[in-house]
């Protein structure tokens, strides 16, 4: 069974058109893939048991803060479906969605039990007081802050850990050469990765 508000275009066909006829306008052949079409990626869609949640409201308001995403309530009907999209003034094609179908076919577990067993996996190897690191932190969407003031990065690297840590939300940092990393485990099995 579907949810069909989770499979809505967000971004009106003429305006995907055109990025299409722009990009190809300006290949670059260097970037060709074996001379297939490139993509367009519009909307990155995954599963959360609760898209509502407290956890789930942690991450909406720390992406505000750190990236100015707004949070949209898309669809909500108790018995169906909950769909919810955030998105960036700045990437005006790019949503990102969760969306809990409860009434799709799931097997004998359920996306609750996948949460479930994602928040524990993120519970058992981060909160320990060693450097952890689970296998689903490789499973991330990556938020990169392009600004050159190194204060700024580490005002942001500072309000992020103590958000974190105040709301007891799971997380990896690291540091390379380049950028300050931060792999935060919020609910769901989508993790989201901050670079400073």
């Amino acid at each position: 069974s579907e949810c069909p508000e989770a499979h809505q275009i967000t971004t009106a066909m003429s305006i995907l058109s055109k990025m299409i006829e722009d990009d190809e306008a300006n290949i670059d052949d260097s970037l060709e893939l074996d001379g297939r079409p490139r993509l367009l990626l519009h909307t990155l869609s995954m599963t959360n048991s609760e898209p509502l949640g407290q956890e789930a409201m942690v991450r909406y308001r720390q992406a505000h803060h750190l990236t100015g995403a707004e949070t949209f309530l898309t669809h909500q009907d108790e018995e169906i479906c909950t769909v919810v999209d955030m998105s960036w003034k700045n990437q005006k094609t790019l949503t990102i969605r969760y969306v809990n179908n409860k009434i799709s076919n799931t097997g004998m577990k359920t996306i609750n039990d996948y949460d479930t067993y994602v928040s524990q996996d993120h519970s058992d190897y981060l909160l320990s007081d060693d450097d952890g690191w689970d296998r689903y932190l490789d499973q991330h969407i990556g938020l990169w802050y392009s600004g050159t003031d190194m204060d700024k990065c580490n005002e942001r690297a500072i309000w992020l850990r103590n958000e974190i840590e105040n709301d007891n939300i799971p997380y990896a940092e690291r540091s390379e050469s380049d950028a300050h990393l931060f792999y935060i485990g919020y609910n769901g099995p989508m993790t989201w990765e901050y670079q400073f």
